[in-house]
């Protein structure tokens, strides 16, 4: 970066150098206007081509009330006119009317001799001419800013006189100038050839730079329509104001128009040049990129803006004069200050101020040279004449490199956002094709826009190409239970997003997968969806898993119910066998009672009711015991019949009487509602509900102790 400043800079340094040079020629063009005049008359001879330098020939009259007349400055005396030093004569910015006179004579010459007395001072309100000879008026002539081009000696913007003299005879030309510009009066003398080749010279000076101007405002009009850039439109306002103000200042070209437009009148010079200053400002807060890196220039730049804008309002009420007086000293000032701010921003942070820094440097410079030549220290010709329309002109040359390093600096700055995009898009679209999950986008329409191999292969296409080709709906490749989608659907039309859901689907090749799938809803800055960007992770090892997992569980716990179960069996056999027993006995015992021929009818019947009963209960056991196997054969049956319970109490309490008396405790059964009505009947399965009620008592019996 540095070797390509280094290489950059003597770009502007060159028209440095060559503006330097132009100087010194200049100087050495000596005004020989000093050495013609003789005792204050200006010589002139057949040999003279040009005089650009009437210094010490020139006297001048203030005239502050602007009313006398030639009789008046005639009946003058001879010491009433100031002789002029040496320069340009130059008043300033003044309200009086001024009078010069200038003593002519001609020598070596046999004929009256044409000449052309040129006034370089466009902007003149009025120039008045008036011709003495021996004390008596011989010819006059007028010039001025709104006068007729027809009207005119010349039809040229520099007010022109041309003037016949007598030889050997002194004629002394009287001029009264009126003005509310620079009182400044660079006056010539020119013979009819050279002033042709000095107009020819002109317009071809004028005409590059106004061209090299134009052309420049043509190239960046479409520079600034083409990227849009903000300094770029700033420098096409301040182009387009400079033009205004060169064209009004210069009155260059107004003579071609059947009449002055409004915008290039001399009344709003100030307003111009103010304008030029506000666009030039905002371009170098933009250009010189103040806002974005140094606040304190940023300050500096935004107060000469309000500046500027104080003094356009200020415009509209100050004096003409003063309000130019004002500005002048102001532009002086703000280019001095937008060199060292443009330096700084070279110097710290933005390499493309060098030829900002070296524009504003030209353009100071060629005001300086002007400068010089009006306070009379270089001669006055073409080149110092227009030292400050060349400066500027350079100045918008370089503003216009300035640019183009800018340019070149944003695109600079753009390939590298570009080539970082690029990068990035690349890590992304690595990440995109390895990753693990399914990534893919769908249309509102539910089509793929994009899938990542990993989504491919999920669906059982061997890349996303193929996929892509194919294009199932989405959703119903996702989601192929329909009710599942219809919840899908809603919760994206309401909320615009879902978020895990697991669904089961088949693939191209019709396998059983399980996926978790994420969807959400992507809207453009209307508000309507664009597209839908999704997520699919594949849940098939995980869906299995858990499925083994539960088939484990299922199979431990039906081996833990078998062991309860055969333990059960085991605990009910135990029981069973003592509850066998128990009525077997009773049966045999009382059968062999039956046997005994003493027994009186009481006590057999008595028998016989016992081993009838002990039957039933017998009975009742391996009923219970055949229950038990159907309960473990899965093939119980139960039937529902209506049992009256008042019945079915009375005989549990005939059962369970004599066995509790036996172990010399007291059986009783207390009914209460709904057991009152002794036809209340209850629908509980068929000889169960005997059993169930059986088995409280038959516990109670065998757990409390006797007597108790």
């Amino acid at each position: 970066m540095q070797q390509r400043l280094n290489h950059s800079c003597p770009r502007p340094a060159v028209f440095v150098s060559l503006l330097m040079v132009l100087a010194l020629l200049c100087v050495s063009v000596a005004a020989h206007g000093q050495e013609r005049c003789r005792n204050g008359t200006l010589v002139v001879n057949s040999n003279t081509t040009s005089i650009r330098d009437l210094g010490g020939c020139i006297a001048y009259l203030e005239d502050p009330g602007k009313a006398m007349t030639l009789d008046d400055i005639l009946a003058l005396p001879a010491g009433a006119f100031t002789l002029h030093d040496g320069g340009i004569l130059n008043f300033g910015y003044t309200e009086s009317a001024y009078w010069t006179r200038i003593d002519l004579k001609t020598t070596d010459n046999t004929a009256p001799s044409d000449w052309i007395l040129e006034l370089a001072l466009p902007l003149v309100d009025q120039a008045t001419l008036y011709l003495v000879r021996n004390g008596k008026m011989v010819s006059t002539g007028r010039a001025g800013y709104t006068d007729n081009w027809q009207e005119r000696d010349l039809s040229v913007p520099n007010p022109t006189f041309r003037l016949k003299l007598l030889p050997d005879t002194v004629t002394s030309v009287y001029l009264r100038i009126v003005t509310t510009n620079t009182f400044r009066l660079p006056i010539t003398l020119w013979h009819p050839d050279s002033y042709i080749e000095k107009v020819s010279v002109e317009e071809a000076v004028r005409g590059l730079l106004l061209g090299a101007i134009l052309s420049i405002l043509a190239y960046n009009l479409f520079v600034a329509v083409s990227v849009r850039e903000r300094s770029n439109v700033y420098y096409v306002l301040y182009l387009v104001s400079a033009v205004i103000f060169i064209s009004t200042e210069q009155v260059h070209g107004i003579q071609l128009l059947d009449e002055r437009p409004a915008f290039l009148n001399k009344q709003y010079l100030h307003f111009q040049i103010v304008m030029t200053w506000f666009w030039g400002l905002l371009m170098a807060r933009s250009l010189l990129e103040t806002r974005e890196h140094s606040a304190d220039l940023d300050q500096v730049i935004r107060l000469c803006l309000y500046s500027v804008v104080v003094t356009f309002i200020l415009c509209f009420f100050l004096p003409y004069h003063i309000a130019m007086e004002w500005i002048v000293l102001g532009s002086i000032l703000l280019s001095v200050i937008m060199i060292v701010v443009s330096y700084l921003a070279w110097r710290y942070y933005n390499p493309a101020a060098r030829s900002y820094f070296f524009a504003w440097t030209l353009a100071l410079i060629g005001v300086g040279v002007y400068a010089l030549t009006v306070m009379g220290y270089l001669p006055l010709n073409t080149f110092t004449m227009y030292s400050t329309q060349i400066g500027l002109t350079a100045q918008i040359i370089l503003f216009s490199f300035s640019l183009a390093d800018r340019i070149k600096q944003v695109q600079g700055e753009a390939l590298g956002w570009s080539q970082r995009a690029l990068a990035n898009l690349k890590r992304y679209q690595s990440l995109f094709d390895n990753a693990v999950e399914g990534v893919f986008q769908m249309t509102v329409d539910r089509r793929f826009l994009t899938a990542n191999p990993a989504m491919a292969g999920m669906l059982g296409y061997s890349s996303s190409g193929e996929l892509l080709r194919h294009n199932p709906d989405v959703l119903e490749t996702c989601f192929p239970h329909e009710r599942l989608r219809r919840l899908v659907i809603e919760q994206l039309e309401t909320k615009g997003t879902v978020k895990g859901i697991e669904a089961r689907y088949l693939t191209r090749d019709g396998a059983e997968r399980w996926a978790t799938l994420s969807l959400h809803t992507v809207y453009d800055a209307e508000g309507e969806p664009t597209h839908l960007e999704g997520t699919c992770i594949d849940a098939t090892e995980s869906h299995q898993r858990q499925r083994i997992e539960r088939e484990r569980e299922q199979e431990r716990l039906e081996k833990e119910l078998a062991r309860n179960s055969a333990e059960a069996k085991s605990q009910f056999l135990a029981n069973m066998s003592h509850e066998i027993r128990t009525p077997l006995a009773a049966i045999i015992g009382y059968g062999e009672t039956l046997l005994d021929p003493d027994l009186t009818a009481i006590e057999k019947r008595n028998s016989a009711e016992t081993v009838v009963r002990s039957g039933r209960h017998l009975l009742d056991l391996v009923n219970d015991i055949l229950d038990h196997s159907k309960i473990d054969a899965n093939k119980l049956d139960v039937d529902i019949v209506a049992v009256n319970l008042p019945e079915m109490l009375d005989e549990i309490r005939a059962f369970f009487t004599p066995r509790a008396q036996e172990k010399g405790l007291e059986f009783s059964i207390v009914c209460d509602f709904p057991c009152r009505n002794r036809s209340s009947q209850i629908r509980p399965g068929s000889g169960r509900s005997s059993s169930i009620c059986a088995v409280m008592p038959s516990n109670s019996r065998k757990r409390v102790r006797s007597r108790s």
